[in-house]
């Protein structure tokens, strides 16, 4: 079967949900070989917690912090890696530092893919259950931002 898809960015938080988005794109296989695997390191929740992790002890400076935690992505995604390709998939793996929504649209255009994958997460009990609430605010802005085809996976 001819390939319709060139290659897909599947944007990973490592969440039940996005495993979830994992298993949609193993099943795009008969149409697409190639596949992009993209964690975003969030700028917001890293400045967030920065003080307190430096004040621990933990890490000497921000620099530090930022590498331990690219090194923990990295390792994870090494391990989605290897099951995309038991799927003979062909695989690129991408750890960035950002606003998670604007990095996924960045990475999607220079990669020049065909279609970009994400998990959502469910509506709290405290949501009005809107289109953020349902999908998730990053899933929600890729989708309104994004000019490519987007699957949100649930």
């Amino acid at each position: 079967m001819k390939k319709v898809v060139g290659k897909i960015l599947y944007a990973t938080d490592f969440s039940s949900q996005s495993e979830k988005a994992a298993d949609f794109v193993k099943a795009l296989k008969p149409v697409c070989n190639k596949v992009v695997v993209l964690h975003v390191v969030d700028r917001a929740t890293l400045e967030a917690y920065e003080d307190a992790m430096l004040w621990s002890g933990k890490f000497e400076s921000r620099d530090k912090l930022v590498e331990m935690l690219t090194k923990k992505a990295e390792s994870k995604l090494r391990k989605i890696a290897e099951k995309f390709e038991n799927e003979s998939f062909e695989v690129e793996l991408s750890v960035e530092l950002g606003k998670p929504w604007r990095v996924i649209l960045n990475i999607a255009g220079r990669e020049k893919v065909d279609l970009i994958v994400i998990g959502s997460h469910g509506c709290s009990q405290n949501s009005l259950c809107d289109l953020e609430a349902v999908i998730g605010s990053t899933a929600e802005k890729v989708v309104r931002h994004s000019n490519l085809p987007v699957v949100v996976v649930k």
